[in-house]
């Protein structure tokens, strides 16, 4: 029987206690090595690549990176798929289809032990190297539940439904983008669509409370050619045939909120569903951010005096109107019936 031992030390990443020390000294005697790391450079390869390579020899290694906040550089995709081609019957590269693709996480395993490295660190030569980071090393049997669980979410990241193999075609179109979206915060989902060739997922897990956001939100206006323009460029909206308009500013509201829109220019009140939002690249004649949305069918009316006069009982005027606002349950279901009235 295996020991049940479990060991832990602490990576602070200060003189010798480094993770490329440590990655060195582990990596030459496994039997498999699965990393999952939100972010890869050229510089933190250049620090590990023999090591790696070295790894293949005795063991496979497989590993999944993503393309969060733009810092995994293509010249280090590159490297990658170069590794992999090496020896592709050793060695796999995924690219993670979630758009906040965040884990640091590496499992070594060598018989009926394994290490997990769980902390800060990603593939870059600050992660492996420079203060600032901090990782827990654990030392455990491979049959402990702890460590089947790590490995569980390591195998899903890995999954086909969660991550797409690496190859030349997504890194060339990954290049491209890289370069013309240096200055977003992220890449758009339609442009992570195109590079992946999937659509890309994130998971969000919200409580009972928090299902949905219900809010009040007003647009008037028509939007610039440069909006239009930007959104089409970033965006698959156009596509889908998807309503959208500009929040004039940072807003709180995600995918699945709803809304109960004054559309002042078509004289339109009705009750609609977020299906995306962007932060655009550059700022537009309207802004930098949108949100998309699909009206909800059998709530919608025109926006008359006497639909004012019922507006009036729920504390809702012209005035105020105007003025974006989440809105309490029990005024939605108020809300709910006055848009089924047709008078």
């Amino acid at each position: 029987m295996p020991s049940k031992r479990i060991t832990f030390d602490v990576i602070e990443n200060v003189g010798p206690n480094n993770l490329r020390d440590t990655l060195k000294s582990k990596l030459a005697n496994t039997s498999a090595v699965c990393i999952a790391m939100a972010f890869v450079t050229e510089s933190g390869l250049d620090e590990i690549t023999w090591l790696l390579q070295g790894a293949t020899f005795s063991g496979m290694v497989r590993i999944v990176t993503g393309l969060y906040q733009n810092v995994t550089e293509p010249k280090a995709l590159k490297i990658l798929l170069q590794l992999q081609k090496t020896r592709p019957e050793r060695c796999e590269i995924r690219l993670s289809k979630d758009r906040k693709f965040h884990r640091k996480l590496v499992l070594l395993e060598n018989g009926t032990r394994a290490t997990a490295i769980i902390g800060s660190s990603n593939l870059t030569r600050e992660g492996l190297s420079s203060s600032g980071e901090l990782n827990l090393m654990i030392s455990l049997a491979r049959n402990i539940s702890v460590y089947k669980r790590l490995k569980k979410a390591f195998e899903k990241d890995w999954s086909n439904y969660h991550s797409v193999p690496l190859t030349y075609e997504r890194i060339k179109i990954y290049e491209k983008v890289h370069r013309k979206s240096l200055k977003q915060q992220s890449l758009t989902q339609s442009q992570l669509e195109l590079i992946l060739g999937a659509k890309p997922k994130h998971e969000i897990v919200r409580t009972q409370k928090e299902t949905i956001g219900i809010w009040l939100d007003g647009c008037k206006g028509s939007v610039e050619k440069d909006t239009v323009e930007t959104i089409n460029d970033t965006t698959d909206w156009e596509k889908k045939k998807y309503e959208w308009y500009s929040t004039a500013g940072i807003h709180r509201m995600k995918q699945g909120d709803e809304i109960y829109m004054f559309d002042f220019t078509d004289k339109i009140f009705s009750r609609v569903k977020v299906i995306a939002e962007t932060r655009t690249p550059n700022l537009t004649s309207n802004g930098r951010y949108f949100v998309a949305y699909k009206p909800v069918k059998n709530y919608r009316r025109n926006i008359t005096d006497t639909l004012w006069n019922q507006l009036k009982y729920v504390d809702i005027s012209k005035r105020t109107s105007q003025k974006r606002k989440k809105v309490r349950e029990k005024i939605a279901k108020q809300l709910m019936k006055i848009l089924r009235k047709r008078r």
